[in-house]
């Protein structure tokens, strides 16, 4: 028999932050501050009438410094999530939680001016998750935690253009 593995997923959410300290680091100096947001996550699996929600809720802090072309910026965030998975062929209700916690810092300096420019940077990130166990179908899930450390380094060239009395291209590679 054909089983059909189809799904349909619709998600939508939003983030808002507020800077509430330090001036502009666009001139020079440091700026900080916090941000918050909200995402909802639902899969339909066709032919079967499966489910799977997740909704998540976020808060992080962050963090700017600029001196003349050189930059740091930091964040560190934490999302709680709320899973749910239902499965109408196999009757099954689950509800779980997860945490998710994790910062990433950068550091790079801009070369040149706006017309041209050349960016070299670098950057860290670590992430934690925890799910909570469940149990279901006679059965126990647990999860082990999940770790990710990621380091990056590149260049990012670019610059701005006028194309016209009011307008600008830019670009960057």
């Amino acid at each position: 028999d054909d089983v059909n593995l189809g799904y349909r997923q619709d998600a939508f959410g939003g983030q808002i932050g507020f800077d509430i300290g330090g001036g502009s680091s666009e001139n020079g100096g440091a700026v900080f501050g916090v941000s918050t947001g909200y995402l909802s996550s639902a899969m339909n699996f066709a032919g079967s009438g499966d489910r799977f929600d997740i909704d998540t809720l976020n808060g992080a802090i962050y963090g700017a410094f600029q001196a003349g072309g050189l930059f740091i910026n930091g964040l560190a965030r934490y999302d709680r999530s709320w899973i749910e998975a239902r499965g109408n062929l196999a009757n099954f209700n689950v509800k779980t939680k997860a945490n998710t916690w994790g910062g990433k810092l950068e550091a790079g300096a801009r070369l040149g001016s706006d017309t041209f420019f050349a960016e070299p940077a670098v950057s860290i990130a670590y992430t934690k998750s925890d799910i909570d166990g469940y149990g279901t179908l006679g059965g126990r899930f647990d999860f082990d935690d999940f770790e990710g450390l990621r380091g990056k380094a590149g260049v990012k060239i670019g610059g701005a253009t006028d194309i016209g009395e009011s307008s600008k291209l830019v670009f960057y590679v």
